[in-house]
């Protein structure tokens, strides 16, 4: 009976002199890119001098394959005389910042060896920086009285976060008021990011108005941040005031001239005052006109004081005494402050002044009207240019309803000459003279040089039908290369024998 309770109890003792297995806990750092191994350690209490195995498995916990590390199975092998076997597990570098994070290494099913410790818990270090946050600026256009525009804060991360990020904030009034100009649902709260998102709003109404005034702003403000810091902290939303005045450019027309630097103005103006400044850039662009030879190429910035309406861009003119055509150029306003562009290109007409010779005869005549014997309707007129050997035809109807009245009313044509181009007029001379409605002459004033003509034509010579007919007054003169202005004056209300002094 003893014998045979020895022979029971050896097993027992023989397996208790078997090794024992456990799997090593390691901690390791993460890095921003992969080939990190953690090299885990299986270790048996002490070499035996056969072999020794073990199955392995990774096991996720917080971290988890494959985004964390790579996971594996096998078997772990001690040859004889062996007391440590390695299981290398790749580790997942990346860049987010998040918290650190645990996967497990279990063994099973040894030969020649038992389990004393089945689990090793490897953990991997975050090594990534807290994340940024920044508040950004935004800007919206006012809308009209009535109507609204959703305007908001952007507030980012510099980086996906693996946390959540959380931020307090509060929107306080700049120049803006709230409940007149904006309107915030949450004026201040807790922003919280999920993991993985980088931008969050804070969202508020902009309320419109139809009052002409400056620019209006609100803040942003974040403080306390959980799982990052602060970059930008404060932010400002501009709200755009859209009721400004427009800007207007005009055109100009002038003569060209025959010197340098003719000056052209082009005349600025806002549709109404404004209470603030308001700016606008302007430039000159060629046209039929081309710098430098016939303009001075010019650009700027006019500035309207608060309440100011008008200003003048100038741009210099190069006369000439070349016969050409009229041409032109521009201005064009841009990039306005406080204001819009209501009619934004002007136009500036170089008005030949040079001289050509040409007369057209009376078929191109200008129509000066009628003058009424009956009611003894005073002056017809008309201011012209006249140039070297060139002429300008006039015609007139006379009326005479009741022949009694215009027996004693005569007609009287007189010429003056208004010298306007440098140089002026000193020699040369103009002439006027009259003719029926057959072209036949009547006669033509009798002063010689630049002295003003005058011609009358008495009723009382019967020289033409005094009813309803027409009667062609032509003017001409000369002087090399010049242009003169004179005014043509037809009087059908004189007194008999008298030549008014018109």
């Amino acid at each position: 009976m003893g014998a045979l309770a020895l022979a029971l109890v050896q097993p027992s003792a023989a397996h208790a002199a078997s090794p024992t297995l456990r799997v090593n806990d390691l901690t390791v750092t993460e890095r921003n890119a992969s080939g990190l191994v953690a090299n885990v350690a299986v270790v048996l209490s002490r070499a035996m001098p056969r072999r020794v195995t073990v199955q392995y498995t990774t096991v996720n916990g917080t971290a988890k394959a494959p985004g964390d590390y790579a996971a594996r199975s096998g078997t772990a092998v001690f040859p004889a005389g062996v007391k440590k076997a390695v299981v290398p597990v790749a580790i997942k570098g990346d860049l987010l910042d998040e918290n650190d994070e645990k996967f497990r290494v279990r063994i099973s099913n040894p030969t020649r060896a038992v389990i004393a410790d089945a689990v090793g818990v490897i953990q991997i270090v975050d090594n990534d920086p807290l994340p940024q946050l920044s508040a950004g600026n935004a800007k919206a256009v006012e809308p009209n009285s009535g109507a609204t525009q959703q305007m908001s804060f952007p507030v980012t991360l510099s980086a996906p976060s693996g946390r959540r990020v959380s931020v307090s904030y509060v929107v306080t009034a700049g120049t803006a008021t709230a409940g007149t100009d904006f309107s915030v649902p949450v004026a201040s709260g807790v922003m919280k990011f999920p993991a993985g998102v980088v931008t969050r709003h804070v969202a508020m109404t902009v309320l419109g108005d139809n009052l002409d005034e400056a620019n209006e702003t609100v803040n942003l403000v974040l403080v306390n941040p959980t799982n990052a810091t602060l970059a930008t902290s404060a932010a400002t939303a501009t709200i755009v005031d859209n009721d400004g005045p427009a800007l207007f450019v005009g055109s100009t027309s002038k003569n060209e001239g025959w010197t340098p630097n003719n000056i052209y103005n082009f005349n600025v103006s806002l549709s109404a005052p404004s209470p603030q400044e308001v700016r606008v850039n302007w430039a000159t662009a060629n046209g039929t006109a081309v710098a430098p030879s016939d303009y001075s190429a010019n650009s700027g910035t006019l500035v309207f004081a608060p309440g100011q309406t008008v200003k003048t861009a100038s741009v210099a003119v190069q006369g000439d005494i070349a016969t050409e055509g009229h041409e032109t150029f521009r201005v064009n306003l841009s990039a306005p402050v406080n204001a819009t562009i209501g009619g934004g290109q002007g136009t500036a007409t170089i008005v030949n002044d040079d001289c050509s010779s040409f007369d057209e005869g009376s078929s191109a005549a200008f129509n000066l009207g009628s003058l009424s014997g009956d009611t003894g309707s005073g002056v017809r007129s008309r201011t012209d240019n006249i140039c070297v050997n060139d002429a300008d035809w006039h015609k007139i109807s006379l009326t005479e309803d009741d022949s009694s009245l215009f027996s004693s009313r005569d007609l009287t044509a007189r010429i003056s000459l208004n010298v306007w181009n440098s140089p002026a007029q000193t020699s040369g001379d103009l002439d006027m003279c009259v003719y029926r409605a057959n072209l036949s002459l009547v006669g033509c004033g009798s002063n010689g040089g630049v002295t003003d003509e005058q011609l009358l034509v008495k009723k009382a010579d019967n020289v033409f039908s005094w009813d309803s007919t027409t009667v062609y007054v032509k003017v001409f003169g000369f002087q090399n290369n010049k242009m003169n202005n004179y005014t043509l004056s037809i009087n059908g209300n004189v007194s008999t024998g008298i030549a008014p002094n018109l």
